[in-house]
């Protein structure tokens, strides 16, 4: 998350219990156009080496994401490089990016493909259920990630239009388990062990993706 999982605070989630760390978001085009902030955002401490550590890009042109991505493998550093499609605020929305793929579903499968041309490291995608609970999305996002190369999806149970809050719609995610075989960890309003046991329990998913909950509390893994 964006100003929150910095390296200090991944430190700390991994001597929590959490099993991986995502970076920062990194805007694509700042990392492949000289942005002076986006290199910084990547930087691990000497404690995270050893612990699985993703790289977590935004973008919306498949040439910048897929130079991006080799700019990070380059580094040496990261196990895995996720591709965000799901964050709904706005200055990554207007950019196209995040949230705003949801809407063009070909670009989506076009970046996670570029990206995954772009490395031989696993190409991880972060992404909402739908935009909108109009156009519920969620099974047909599965699919596309898995057909572009895809090795994790990781899926908000909330659309984009809901932010953060209301209900996590179970019943989607488990239509997106259900519709891959790749693995598929679930996301949204998980903020004990017992809810996190729960929606597991409602959608047969691989594992969990703590978020805002463990803000200010990394001992929640």
């Amino acid at each position: 998350m964006a100003e929150i999982t910095d390296a200090a605070y991944r430190v700390m989630a991994f001597e929590a219990g959490a099993d991986a760390c995502w970076t920062e978001m990194v805007s694509a085009a700042g990392l492949t156009h000289g942005s002076a902030a986006s290199p910084l955002l990547l930087l691990p401490l000497p404690e995270e080496r050893g612990r699985p550590l993703v790289a977590q890009l935004y973008g919306s042109n498949p040439a910048e994401m897929a130079e991006a991505v080799r700019i990070v493998s380059d580094l040496g550093i990261f196990d895995a490089i996720n591709l965000n499609a799901g964050c709904p605020a706005p200055k990554v929305v207007r950019t196209g990016g995040g949230a705003a793929l949801l809407r063009n579903l070909p670009l989506y499968g076009a970046l996670i493909a570029a990206a995954v041309r772009a490395t031989s490291l696993p190409v991880t995608v972060k992404t909402r259920i739908g935009a909108v609970p109009a156009a519920p999305l969620a099974a047909e996002l599965a699919r596309i990630a898995e057909d572009a190369g895809a090795a994790l999806l990781s899926m908000h149970g909330r659309y984009a239009a809901a932010f953060h809050s209301g209900p996590v719609h179970a019943d989607a995610l488990a239509s997106a388990v259900q519709a891959v075989r790749i693995p598929v960890l679930v996301n949204g309003g998980i903020d004990s062990a017992a809810v996190a046991l729960d929606l597991l329990a409602k959608t047969g998913a691989a594992g969990v993706m703590l978020g805002r909950a463990a803000v200010g509390n990394p001992w929640l893994f």
